[in-house]
């Protein structure tokens, strides 16, 4: 169909958003892209969720250099409860470069865990199907729903410190409550 037959949406609300599709057009997927662009945005905060948590070398040097420049940097992975064992080391060796940036990295306990969330600063928001990893940053068709909303992005703080209740902090030892104050 032309794109005339659809008509033009109507504004309903004063929150911007976005859809973001993983879709590839050259090198860089929009994925891939987001994920840089959120990161390289960051000046008090980024927090990653994410279920699969395998990111590209330049996202992995992002977010060390973020760390280093002393912006919040935050990641929660799967832990052991996970459908996918092989990453676990691949996952852990870069959280560990993370960490050594000063970054803190947390594994969820539970159960698995399945997010796919970014939150930037306060009030940049990004939800949705985009793992970090390497087949879905360049391979599969995945999307996200991007906002700039502070009380959206207050919500997204409160999940994942209620999230970080049930998570372990690497690095400390079995046992020791994650610390959510930076």
């Amino acid at each position: 169909m032309p794109a005339d037959a659809f008509p033009e949406p109507e504004r309903t609300g004063k929150v911007r958003t976005a859809f973001v599709s993983s879709t590839e057009h050259g090198i860089v997927t929009h994925n891939d892209r987001l994920t840089q662009l959120f990161i390289a945005a960051a000046h008090e905060r980024i927090w990653l969720a994410n279920a699969y948590f395998l990111p590209s070398e330049p996202i992995l040097q992002l977010l060390e250099r973020k760390a280093r420049q002393g912006v919040d940097v935050r990641i929660l992975a799967a832990g052991d409860k996970t459908d996918t064992g092989p990453y676990l080391g691949p996952q852990r060796e870069r959280m560990d470069r993370l960490i050594a940036a000063g970054a803190k990295a947390y594994e969820y306990e539970p159960s698995m865990m399945h997010s796919k969330t970014m939150l930037v600063d306060r009030s940049l928001v990004a939800v949705g199907s985009c793992n970090l990893d390497p087949l879905s940053l360049n391979k599969m068709d995945e999307g996200a729903l991007v906002a700039y909303d502070p009380a959206l992005a207050k919500q997204l703080e409160r999940q994942w410190t209620q999230d970080l209740s049930h998570a372990k902090e690497r690095g400390k030892p079995r046992g020791q409550v994650a610390d959510t104050r930076r």
